[in-house]
């Protein structure tokens, strides 16, 4: 089995740049041709630099694949960490910025469809992450929710919008029709929750 960790990690400004072309390049490989056009070689070309340089930061393609969707998860995480501060919203606002954040995020990150279902064990992980984030804003929803559930219920809202938000990604009406849908769904979710408390 290839290894998937990077050879070395940047430690120069120059070199983290280096690393995030070889990853964007990957990522566009990824997402325009799939992962069986994707080899060291084209990653070079598509980054514009030495194949040596790739090599220098990753022992081969699985490692620069692996890469990409921990940065991917990551940058997932943030998205959503960033929106949880401004949780002054009500609790119906705050479901559709978090859907229309996510779709954004689902269309706009490429290679995200390729990396995600190879490497499922980082983004359970990664869901885990988001689901104890979203968890404690349930509380302003249905406060008598037990923490326990509260974290339950932030993971199926997590993991029944994924394949929704795969939808999103087409262009035109019906993306738009996507998304409305999705946001319908996570707020009757909610609010079955909410009225169980009355």
């Amino acid at each position: 089995m290839p290894t998937l960790k990077s050879r070395k990690t940047p430690t120069q400004e120059r070199s983290r740049a280096r690393v995030e072309r070889i990853l964007d390049a990957a990522a566009l490989i990824l997402s325009r041709d799939g992962r069986e056009a994707l080899n060291t070689n084209r990653i070079a070309e598509e980054a514009a630099v030495p194949v040596g340089s790739v090599y220098q930061f990753f022992p081969n393609k699985e490692a620069v694949i692996h890469a990409v969707a921990v940065r991917t998860l990551d940058r997932l995480d943030r998205l959503v960490a960033n929106l949880v501060p401004n949780s002054g919203f009500d609790w119906q606002t705050l479901v559709d910025r978090f859907v229309d954040d996510a779709a954004a995020f689902w269309s706009s990150e490429l290679g995200l469809h390729a990396v995600s279902a190879i490497l499922k064990s980082e983004e359970d992980n990664n869901d885990r992450r988001i689901a104890k984030r979203i968890a404690p804003l349930l509380g302003s929803i249905a406060p008598r929710l037990s923490p326990m559930r509260r974290l339950v219920v932030a993971s199926v809202v997590i993991k029944a919008i994924g394949p929704v938000l795969y939808l999103s990604q087409e262009r035109g009406a019906r993306r738009a029709i996507v998304i409305e849908e999705a946001k319908n769904m996570v707020k009757g979710y909610l609010q079955w929750h909410r009225r169980r408390e009355r």
